[in-house]
């Protein structure tokens, strides 16, 4: 097995250079890691693009990924989507919500068989996302962000900002959420 540094230069590619890249080559096999900007150019000088088995997901294609998720969550949220819920949450996932001071653990057990009751109680009127940062870690991701959320609790209007951390990690294919924080800016109603 061989590992080769196909680029190195940091967020901006040096003079000749390639932002980080390698490859990875064992028994004929070749497989591109982390492809940063200008490495494709410079995995000619290695082998032939054609010869390369995979190119895993860049973090770019990662980051649109888990902000598009995040997105239909709260599009599933306004549908009542159990299912969507069933398949984004891992079976360990854990909560610590805008309005509840424990955490929320078992989403299978504690959180889909009330999930009707709960969605009909916190009805998401309107939700915007602002300043998403996605940090990958393998398998694994943070998603961090600004939100402003307008609901309708319970026939009460509810306005708020708050910010908003997210961990992700890959399962099965899926990015399912592990453990979610959301806390309330100063000032925001309780």
């Amino acid at each position: 097995m061989r590992l080769t540094v196909v680029g190195k230069s940091p967020a901006w590619q040096d003079r000749d250079g390639a932002c980080s890249s390698y490859l990875l080559e064992h028994e004929g096999c070749h497989l591109l890691l982390d492809c940063g900007n200008g490495a494709f150019a410079k995995l000619r000088c290695f082998v032939d693009y054609a010869e390369v088995a995979a190119v895993p997901e860049t973090r770019d294609e990662i980051t649109r990924a888990l902000v598009a998720r995040e997105r239909a969550a709260f599009e599933a949220w306004q549908r009542k989507d159990k299912a969507f819920y069933a398949d984004y949450m891992a079976d360990d996932a854990t909560y610590f919500g805008p309005t509840n001071p424990y955490l929320e653990t078992d989403p299978k057990v504690n959180f889909l068989p009330k999930f009707e009751q709960i969605a009909e109680r916190y009805k998401i009127v309107d939700w915007q996302m602002y300043n998403p940062r996605v940090q990958v870690y393998g398998d694994a991701a943070v998603l961090t962000y600004n939100v402003q959320s307008v609901l309708d609790v319970a026939g009460r209007p509810m306005q708020y900002t708050a910010k908003v951390s997210q961990v992700y990690v890959r399962q099965g294919g899926a990015w399912r959420v592990v453990h979610g924080h959301e806390s309330m800016n100063p000032g925001a109603p309780q």
